[in-house]
């Protein structure tokens, strides 16, 4: 069942006795509890995914009932304002019709340029409103600021009591452009650097850093 569901862009769970599905795209177009600007944050790596993301989807399929073909072609939302790839995701499969298959078609889409844009931090002052399944907005990094899901979280509390979170998340939207510069008087945040394979781009500012070999 969660397989079927996830075709559709759907999350399946149970609650009790009853069978609940979630959308993803409810869950990144929730709105965000707070902002947070870069300067409240520890140590922080945000990164551009450059490979397997694709600017519009193509989904073929046959109805073997009527005898006919069913297409859909969709295209994918830019969380800079513009697409930088022109890379089409072709797949095939079953459906009945143009709607079912214009569903699985968002959803690949989705999945494949969901981690497009993602963001780490580390060793931030802790806050117990960021939990998983949140989105927040993340303000002061330029281009790299926006909406952000939170894919996962971690809370320590020391033996000192000092209160610490590791968070791990992916962009889902844009914020206006007075948000993207960073707050005056707060703590500097620190850039860490993480080493990739060429895979990914570090986006500070309006300027694009490589984290890796092309």
């Amino acid at each position: 069942m969660s397989e079927i569901a996830k075709e559709y862009g759907l999350i399946f769970s149970v609650r009790g006795n009853k069978l609940q599905f979630t959308s993803y795209y409810d869950l990144d177009n929730a709105d965000a509890i707070k902002d947070i600007d870069v300067t409240e944050m520890g140590s922080y790596s945000i990164n551009e995914k450059t490979y397997d993301t694709y600017a519009s989807a193509e989904f073929v399929a046959r109805n073997k009932k009527k005898g006919k073909i069913v297409k859909s072609t969709v295209t994918a939302v830019s969380l800079n304002g513009n697409i930088t790839v022109k890379d089409v995701y072709k797949t095939k499969g079953s459906g009945k019709n143009t709607q079912q298959g214009e569903r699985k078609n968002y959803a690949g889409l989705w999945n494949k340029n969901k981690f497009k844009q993602t963001c780490a931090v580390n060793g931030m002052e802790g806050d117990p409103e960021l939990e998983a399944g949140i989105n927040f907005n993340l303000t002061g990094i330029g281009l790299g600021s926006g909406k952000y899901h939170l894919v996962s979280t971690t809370h320590t509390i020391s033996g000192d009591s000092a209160y610490i979170m590791d968070l791990d998340m992916r962009k889902t939207g844009t914020i206006p452009k007075a948000k993207r510069v960073p707050k005056i008087g707060g703590t500097k945040a620190k850039k860490k650097k993480k080493k990739s394979t060429g895979s990914s781009i570090s986006l500070f500012g309006d300027s694009q850093e490589s984290d890796g070999e092309d």
